[in-house]
């Protein structure tokens, strides 16, 4: 597992009983996920490719992006927003 990997890994356990937003980005692992910038991008979008949705992976992914897609109308939409963020990644880049 690549230390990005596994960085988004203890973020995801940190984060896994949290219900609010100011909670999940107030833990150590999503303020080492944010100083990596954008280049951790790309791990995050294949982290939801393979293990699908988690709301502090979104999080991240909404403060590490400049540009940010259209997200889902149906708020709570998980499985719609993952893939809404996969395709943003392929038309940007992030994705091969």
């Amino acid at each position: 597992m690549s230390g990005q990997a596994a960085l988004l890994e203890e973020l995801k356990k940190e984060t896994g009983f949290y219900s609010i937003v100011s909670l999940m980005t107030e833990v150590p692992a999503f303020k080492k996920v944010i100083l990596q910038g954008e280049r951790i991008i790309p791990a995050i979008l294949h982290d939801l490719k393979e293990n699908g949705p988690d709301r502090a992976l979104f999080l991240a992914l909404k403060q590490l992006s400049k540009k940010q897609p259209k997200l889902p109308i149906i708020p709570g939409d998980m499985e719609q927003t993952k893939n809404i963020w996969l395709e943003w990644g392929q038309k940007n880049g992030y994705l091969n």
